[in-house]
């Protein structure tokens, strides 16, 4: 899957370039993020339950970890594309390419489990399971 690039002849980290306006609630306090409520709930505040994905495993989601998550996906992309502007530099030598992506690859496992931990999936049945632990 090829990664998020910058516009047309400019790198993220240029300073031309700029991640989309949603990378600014990166700068939001922690707490206005975590606490926002969906513009969609209902007139008494009642809180939002997000059904989970269509996947065994994930469950229903109140908005308060739904929003924690996508804060969390924020501060990924954010450091994705400090990235993608270091990669683009690597083919001159100013950065070591095998060391690059294996620090990507453990911020990418880094951002699941935090993701993980907050949407805690479930263990599945399997078909042959017999209901022995």
């Amino acid at each position: 899957m090829p990664f998020p690039v910058a516009p047309e002849g400019q790198r993220y980290g240029d300073s031309g370039a700029s991640p989309p306006k949603a990378a600014d609630d990166l700068m939001k306090p922690a707490d206005q993020l975590l606490m926002q409520t969906n513009p969609a709930a209902p007139a008494n505040d009642a809180p939002i339950q997000h059904a989970g994905l269509p996947v065994r495993g994930y469950t229903s989601q109140p908005d308060w970890k739904v929003s924690h998550v996508n804060r969390m996906k924020l501060f990924e992309e954010k450091l994705l594309r400090e990235l993608d502007a270091m990669a683009a530099a690597v083919p001159g030598g100013d950065f070591d390419g095998r060391w690059l992506a294996i620090g990507r690859t453990h911020l990418e496992q880094a951002f699941m489990a935090i993701n993980r931990s907050v949407f805690r999936p479930q263990r599945i049945d399997l078909e042959d399971d017999d209901g022995r632990d």
